[in-house]
């Protein structure tokens, strides 16, 4: 039988299952075939991305209807991949939001565009 783990052991079993998801490595978090290991991480990282990018598309409905659907899930998708969660409530997701499209070289001549992230409700 399997002794349950302490809290201290299963903090640290969360957290290296969590690097694994959002850093994309967990190293020795199982045994097995690491190939398919791997694998189910990108399961779990995709569904996160695409969780991310729908909690976007509510938050920010105007701005998907100024660049268009394909634009604006192109951003969400990036946004997504590079901007992890900070907050347990998505409606929180995107603070950055603003700050990555001034960086983020399709939207560079969108001058306008990171001043509808900062406040949507001004339009």
């Amino acid at each position: 039988m399997r002794r349950p783990l302490s809290d201290a052991s299963l903090l640290s079993l969360q957290r290296a299952f969590a690097d694994g998801v959002t850093q994309g490595a967990a190293p020795g978090l199982f045994v097995g075939d690491q190939a398919g290991v791997a694998a189910r991480f990108e399961v779990y990282r995709s569904s996160i991305r695409m969780v991310r990018m729908a909690a976007l598309e509510g938050a920010y409905p105007m701005l998907r209807e100024i660049v268009g659907e394909p634009f604006f899930f192109g951003l969400a998708r990036e946004y997504a991949r590079c901007e992890n969660s900070c907050d347990g409530d998505l409606n929180r997701y995107g603070a950055r939001l603003a700050e990555f499209i001034a960086t983020f070289e399709p939207a560079r001549e969108l001058a306008d565009l990171p001043d509808v992230a900062r406040d949507p409700r001004k339009l």
